[in-house]
């Protein structure tokens, strides 16, 4: 069973600028795979989440050099919820995919290795120490986090 704990995290102007910088990557890589998507579905191809990832990760470089300022995390996570959200829609669990809006639940997901927790404080990849609301109440394996952004205030939510 894997259980979830929603925390507060406390980041500074400078890392609160480097958040909305991982916010905005992955919602730009979500994006772009939906319109890679639609465009290659459109012409007869057979899209899939891992072409449009390696597509994409073969070309962020040249043409996307700001993707390389935040955790690969965020670009990885997108694109697994964009193939989720395509799997929903063709299962006819859910309605077609949508781009997302900047503002409208801003978050990025984080694998479990790059990321840390110790104690009342939290450390992910390329930044500093943030402090936390509370410790964790669960042991266990972390799985993975998610780092949004509701009304200005910044949670971690550790599975």
């Amino acid at each position: 069973m894997i259980l979830s704990h929603k925390i507060r995290i406390y980041p500074n102007k400078e890392q609160e600028v480097f958040l909305k910088k991982s916010c905005g990557v992955a919602r730009f890589a979500y994006n772009w795979g939906l319109a890679e998507w639609k465009n290659q579905y459109k012409i007869g191809g057979k899209p899939t989440y891992l072409k449009l990832k390696k597509q994409f990760n073969g070309i962020k470089k040249d043409k996307f050099s700001f993707v390389c300022e935040v955790s690969k995390c965020c670009t990885e996570t997108a694109f697994a919820n964009l193939g989720k959200a395509y799997k929903n829609f063709f299962a006819k669990r859910a309605k077609y995919p949508k781009f997302k809006k900047k503002g409208m639940h801003d978050s990025f997901g984080l694998a479990n290795d790059v990321f840390c927790i110790n104690g009342k404080h939290i450390k992910l990849a390329k930044m500093q120490q943030m402090k936390m609301a509370e410790e964790l109440r669960f042991d266990g394996k972390i799985m993975s986090g998610t780092v949004s952004c509701v009304a200005g205030k910044w949670y971690i939510s550790i599975a």
